[in-house]
């Protein structure tokens, strides 16, 4: 692909666009990029470019979430705690009827 306005672009394992570089495998997605500034420095009367490398790592795996939406605080809000805990740890309870 060419270059575009935010600098270079492509597909594969290992994708860069606009200076940050993308790699994936079956688990997770990692981004790595540079955030550029300049600071100036008072006892040497003269600026200086820094560039702070960042990664960020994400997870695929998407949690299972169920929410029982009814409000929050008092009676309501536990429900909804109660409804997510429940959810996440796949607890269930007989109905009346059983």
């Amino acid at each position: 692909m060419e270059s575009q306005a935010n600098g270079p672009s492509t597909i594969g394992t290992g994708i860069e666009a606009g200076g940050c570089i993308r790699t994936e495998n079956g688990e997770w997605i990692e981004s790595r990029f540079g955030e550029r500034y300049t600071i100036y420095d008072e006892n040497e009367n003269s600026y200086k470019n820094i560039v702070k490398e960042h990664v960020i790592t994400t997870g695929k795996k998407v949690p299972k979430l169920g929410v029982l939406l009814v409000g929050l605080g008092g009676n309501n809000g536990s429900t909804l705690v109660a409804g997510i805990l429940a959810n996440k740890n796949n607890i269930s309870w007989e109905s009346k009827q059983g």
